[in-house]
């Protein structure tokens, strides 16, 4: 939280000065063109878009109108369209309930509304809480009600790849654990033993098929693959693990997250020491059950912190169902609708602008340099400036930044949200340049004869060209 705020007071101090002259551009322009010779950058499609906030003057612009797959640049515009439209200070609340009290309760419902940050540890206050007011014993089973979402957990465009790793999991209005399933894997008491496995969350709806043997020495070489198994997920475990190695942690994605959740909270329940008979099962909750114990996300603009630092795509699909939901089943249909809405609203033409999904995996999201730089001009503007400003990644300090920029002028001056895939590499945010003016930029590259990745040096050259802009 001690970073979270001092992001937030370091953006504060963002104060860009006016210029009256007319802007010299020239020193950029053979700075850029120098960078742009690259060889794989000359086959690529290169997009850059860069704004002065504070006089809205244009310090550099290339195939500023022409729409590109931003990846997870997109997670600016879900970034943008949350704070703005649920708050920064709004809340998530998942509730545990049943009909009537006492020792003894039928059928415990547990029921969310999107909230992506809910944990294991969460369910596991959840029943200690329940268990504190004397509950022993359910006879019912546990009825997750995830109708807050309209039906189908994988977002839009995540059929373009059959991938079972966890950045790929599914949505639901009750998730746990970023609806991923941890698998640790420890060694065995001798050469020869089966692997021990545990899960986090534990629950009975994965299930584990355990190939791991112990082996002599330290070295760990375990496999995993995962793949839907009627209702649910089963994972395959194959490898060795060294007798005196340390644990291997596998995570991968799961199915159904509604399932999933309700095992993980019936697990809870019987850990907490309460008794629970039944299975789990999907159902609206019905009139007249009472919330027992709930529990309350952190507030959004922690959730966006998080988000964007790290570029968590099940986070961005979670709120880029709920920015549209408005007290009806939350639906990526409508959230696209509700997101280009949101930019025209801001005063940003989306002419060539394509929302799919909320996270930018995959193909199918399209947005210009200019859309995009407008939009980071626009929120400095908003109320909301600092939570989304300190969400992005410091250059050479945090989040998918911590190993770029930090070793030239971008320093402790450039926040940026990365975004890549196999022929996308994006980079767009703030920077200070080196005469103290305050940048929103955009650099996308596209379709590169390499894989985009190996891009990102020259990528960082081109914004640090623009930092040491010194006019």
């Amino acid at each position: 939280m001690r970073t979270f705020l001092a992001s937030i007071l370091f953006v504060l101090a963002l104060a860009p000065p006016a210029y009256a002259q007319k802007l010299d551009t020239s020193g950029i322009d053979s700075a850029m063109k120098k960078v742009l010779a690259f060889d794989a950058l000359q086959k690529s499609k290169v997009g850059i878009y860069a704004v002065d906030v504070g006089t809205n003057e244009v310090v550099y612009s290339l195939n500023a109108d022409q729409a590109f797959n931003p990846a997870s640049n997109m997670k600016l515009v879900t970034a943008a369209t949350a704070l703005e439209t649920m708050g920064p200070e709004h809340v998530f609340i998942t509730r545990l309930g049943a009909k009537g009290d006492g020792s003894t309760i039928d059928t415990v419902y547990l029921s969310g509304e999107g909230d992506p940050l809910l944990m294991w540890e969460d369910l596991l206050r959840l029943a200690s809480e329940l268990r504190a007011m004397g509950v022993t014993k359910v006879t019912g089973g546990v009825v997750v009600d995830d109708s807050a979402f309209s039906s189908g957990f994988m977002p839009p465009g995540y059929d373009q790849k059959d991938e079972d790793a966890s950045y790929r999991a599914p949505v639901g209005a009750v998730s746990v654990n970023y609806n991923a399933q941890t698998v640790v894997v420890r060694p065995g008491l001798k050469s020869g033993d089966k692997a021990r496995v545990h899960l986090i969350p534990p629950n009975d709806h994965v299930e584990i098929v355990n190939n791991v043997t112990t082996a002599a020495g330290t070295r760990a070489k375990v496999g995993a693959k995962s793949e839907t198994s009627g209702n649910g997920t089963k994972i395959t475990l194959s490898g060795s693990i060294g007798q005196n190695s340390e644990a291997e942690h596998v995570r991968k994605r799961i199915d159904n997250p509604t399932l999933f959740s309700g095992s993980a909270m019936l697990t809870a329940l019987r850990t907490a020491g309460i008794d629970v008979d039944g299975t789990v099962s999907a159902g609206k909750r019905p009139n007249g059950v009472k919330t027992l114990v709930y529990h309350e996300s952190p507030p959004l603009a922690y959730v966006v912190f998080l988000m964007n630092k790290w570029s968590n795509n099940f986070m961005a699909e979670m709120l880029y169902r709920m920015v549209a939901a408005a007290g009806k089943p939350a639906d990526a249909a409508r959230s696209a609708a509700f997101t280009e809405k949101f930019l025209s609203k801001a005063g940003i033409s989306t002419t060539g602008f394509k929302s799919l999904n909320g996270s930018g995996l995959y193909t199918g999201n399209e947005i210009t340099p200019r859309q995009l730089v407008e939009l980071l001009d626009w929120m400095t503007e908003r109320s909301t400036y600092p939570e989304f400003a300190s969400s992005l990644p410091a250059a050479g300090r945090d989040g998918t930044l911590a190993k770029r920029l930090g070793k030239s002028i971008t320093r402790d001056t450039l926040r940026g949200k990365t975004g890549t895939l196999n022929d996308v590499t994006a980079l767009s945010g703030y920077l200070v340049t080196k005469s103290g003016r305050t940048l929103a930029y955009a650099v996308l590259i596209n379709d590169p004869p390499v894989r985009a990745w190996t891009l990102r040096r020259v990528q960082d050259e081109l914004a640090e060209a623009l930092a040491g802009f010194d006019k």
